[in-house]
């Protein structure tokens, strides 16, 4: 069976449900995917079974493959310690709460849009991130203008974002100067003035931040994400078939 079907999971299930079936129904035995459970009251009994479980293995034809132990030595204590300290480090991902101070920060270049949800903690009161969301720019909006590029990296925050922000309070920081008076100017283009509509379901209030100041959405806007061109034959038709 090949990887990256989209049937494969339930395929492979449904053929070790198969195989296993009289030990199920004996309540023997409790399989998920390639992990199957050995039901047992002591140690005598699960030896027992274990044994009719390898038998119908080795009547059809499956391997068991037996894991090798973790060992959780000095260094592997070290590593996981180091991990928790990381992750206790700024910037904290924090749960969203309805009632606190709300942000988006927005940031685009020629590669990309970003934009973070934050939120002052009531605990620090400090803003901590609650969500994170960038993208490629299309082949189409590269062309943009560099104004149009941040305008559309709040629109598409605005979209992300909507089940938290809608209905309530927010600040969107930006790095574009302009876009504080978007809104106030009559003449708009076609195109930001399309955009300029979906404003007006939020209630928000725009601040200009320097570049500087924005370097953790800017960073986010300009990841170059590497990505592989499908040619092989066989890959093709998986994708195809799913």
């Amino acid at each position: 069976m090949p990887f990256g079907l989209s049937t494969c999971p339930s395929t492979f299930q449904r053929f070790i449900n198969t195989v296993f079936r009289d030990l199920i129904v004996q309540g023997i035995v409790l399989p998920y995917m390639n992990d199957i459970v050995i039901l047992a009251k002591n140690e005598s009994e699960a030896i027992d079974r274990l044994k009719k479980v390898l038998k119908v293995s080795s009547d059809y034809g499956l391997e068991i493959n037996f894991d090798n132990p973790f060992n959780f030595d000095v260094k592997q204590k070290a590593s996981f310690d180091e991990l928790k300290r990381l992750l206790c480090q700024k910037p904290v991902l924090g749960i969203y709460r309805q009632n606190c101070e709300t942000e988006i920060h927005t940031d685009a270049s020629i590669d990309g849009l970003a934009a973070v949800l934050l939120q002052r903690s009531s605990d620090d009161n400090s803003l901590h991130p609650i969500y994170y969301m960038s993208r490629k720019t299309s082949k189409t909006e590269r062309k943009y203008t560099s104004y149009e590029l941040e305008v559309l990296a709040i629109i598409e925050a605005l979209k992300k974002f909507k089940v938290y922000i809608l209905g309530m309070p927010f600040k969107i920081i930006t790095g574009c100067n302009a876009f504080t008076k978007t809104m106030s100017k009559k003449d708009l283009n076609t195109r930001i003035a399309r955009w300029a509509l979906n404003l007006q379901d939020y209630d928000y209030t725009i601040l200009h931040r320097s570049g500087s100041q924005m370097a953790h959405v800017d960073a986010l806007s300009r990841i170059q994400i590497l990505t592989n061109q499908c040619t092989d034959s066989i890959v093709h038709r998986i994708k195809e078939s799913q």
